[in-house]
């Protein structure tokens, strides 16, 4: 399970890397691969319209995946 930090830039040019984690499955490219945010343990997720509690990320390009597009 590959982890890397994407770098995420916020407020008045403040940068946070944010652990995110990429699952690639058996059927790709037929089925999108699944994103998860990953904090580490001094780090808390808050839940959004694009992340849940659990850290799932939920984006438009992920959820309109189209393997011929």
């Amino acid at each position: 399970m590959p982890r890397a930090p994407a770098g995420v830039s916020w407020g008045l040019g403040s940068l946070y890397n944010i652990p995110v984690c990429i699952w690639v499955l058996d059927n790709h490219p037929i089925s999108p691969p699944m994103v998860y945010v990953k904090p580490t343990p001094d780090m808390l997720i808050k839940a959004s319209r694009h992340v849940d509690q659990n850290g799932k990320v939920f984006l438009p390009y992920l959820h309109e995946w189209n393997l011929f597009k």
